[in-house]
């Protein structure tokens, strides 16, 4: 193993999410976490609180309490569920606006940092990140948390090495069961 490569790799993945944070944070005026919920029910109107908590990979509870941050906006309201006996969540035309911002913010701040890399760096650089990409997730909730701030219309189906990488059948969580108290 090249210890100063992961050590770089580490680098920049606190890097890059702390600036991605802060853009998203600094447009929208709202937590991380608030932000990327708007993400999350931007690309997927209509799914449920547990497809919400999943997303942003945090318990059902965090995830009603962040929704309420967003009804309080006026960002996100509840509408009929993908089943018809459930609730779902949609954005407002605010909540959409503010979204939009949110994907302009981050997409300002990533072409920034690669407008700095030569050309010629560029075309090893994106097989490079793919095959990492790739490696990430274990299940479709897995994938949903990791591109909970993607563009999804830039990288979508076969393009998205994430998506790509675990069965499209595939929503159910693999970590492992909690263990029963003794």
């Amino acid at each position: 193993m090249d210890a100063h490569a992961a050590n770089l790799l580490g680098a920049l993945a606190v890097g890059l999410e702390d600036a991605v944070r802060d853009a998203l944070v600094r447009e929208v005026g709202l937590d991380v976490t608030a932000v990327a919920a708007l993400l999350v029910i931007r690309e997927r109107p209509g799914r449920s609180i547990a497809d919400l908590a999943a997303a942003l990979g945090v318990t059902h509870s965090g995830a009603v309490r962040t929704l309420d941050r967003l009804l309080d906006h006026g960002l996100a309201d509840r509408a009929a569920g993908a089943d018809g006996r459930s609730r779902g969540v949609v954005l407002t035309p605010t909540g959409r606006a503010a979204a939009d911002r949110a994907l302009a913010a981050r997409r300002d701040v990533l072409a920034g940092l690669l407008a700095a890399i030569p050309e010629a760096h560029l075309g090893a650089l994106v097989p490079a990140v793919e095959a990492l990409l790739a490696q990430l997730p274990a299940s479709r909730h897995d994938a949903w948390r990791i591109c909970r701030t993607c563009e999804h219309d830039v990288c979508r189906g076969p393009q998205c090495p994430v998506g790509s990488a675990v069965d499209p059948a595939d929503t159910g969580d693999r970590r492992p069961a909690p263990r029963a108290r003794r």
